[in-house]
């Protein structure tokens, strides 16, 4: 008996995937935070191993000129030189 993991459905938020799961009976692979919004209906199971590294992007308006936008930015650049460092370990 094999298993086919062809997909049948995409999902372009955590909302939509969480509905398939539900509607369909199938299995979604999502992130970890998704977990706090699954109905009691469905079960989620942590993988094993290091979790995956995914690009991020921060999306803003140049003519943002808010300190606070400065500060995230700032604290954005010292996390992903640290991110950039444990991957070069």
């Amino acid at each position: 008996m094999g298993i086919d993991l062809t997909p049948d459905h995409e999902a372009l938020n955590p909302a939509v995937a969480i509905s398939f799961v539900a509607s369909t009976g199938g299995v979604g692979l999502l992130p970890l935070y998704v977990r706090n919004m699954l109905p009691p209906t469905l079960i989620s199971r942590p993988l094993n191993g290091a979790p995956p590294l995914i690009d991020l992007v921060l999306g803003y308006s140049q003519a943002n000129t808010s300190p606070l936008l400065k500060t995230l930015l700032s604290k954005i650049d010292q996390l992903k030189f640290q991110v950039e460092k444990r991957v070069e370990a």
